[in-house]
């Protein structure tokens, strides 16, 4: 699979997770259709930074969004959400479609209040984990929200 390495990462990140393997049990279907979610987050992410090392283009990815820019304007969010849908149509059922949506309602619904900088994905390829990448990440999206002097949210 050659295309952005920001989401084979994420897929690499992703793809043993619980909450993954739950939602899309079928392994022989589970990378295409984690793809197009990864790539729904990260085209709502307005500020993406990724880890590398020097074996591997991409280590890590973070994408975040700053308080003035999440949720995104509605006109925004219906593009990305159409061109998730048409993407998955032909493969993904129905059914897990709705669970997947039902999910981001929630997690929508608990965000904060007060404005903050809100943190849609992180993952580190799976090579690479447990060797502080994610802390590197997860520190840039705090160094902006301490100069913007507002919390940062993550799921």
């Amino acid at each position: 699979m050659m295309g952005d390495p920001r989401i084979e990462t994420l897929i690499a990140a992703f793809y043993n997770d619980p909450l993954t393997e739950f939602l899309l049990p079928e392994e022989e279907s589970r990378a295409k259709r984690l793809s197009r979610g990864v790539e729904f987050l990260l085209g709502l992410s307005s500020s993406t930074w990724s880890a590398g090392t020097t074996n591997r283009a991409c280590a890590g990815v973070i994408g975040a969004a700053p308080p003035e820019e999440y949720p995104s304007p509605f006109f925004h969010l219906m593009i990305t959400l159409t061109k998730l849908i048409l993407k998955s149509l032909s493969f993904t059922p129905y059914r897990v479609m709705e669970q997947w949506v039902r999910i981001f309602h929630k997690f929508g619904k608990i965000r904060p209040n007060q404005r903050h900088w809100y943190v849609l994905i992180l993952g580190v390829h799976p090579d690479h984990q447990g060797k502080g990448l994610g802390g590197e990440l997860l520190r840039q999206v705090l160094q902006r929200a301490d100069e913007d002097r507002v919390a940062v949210y993550l799921v």
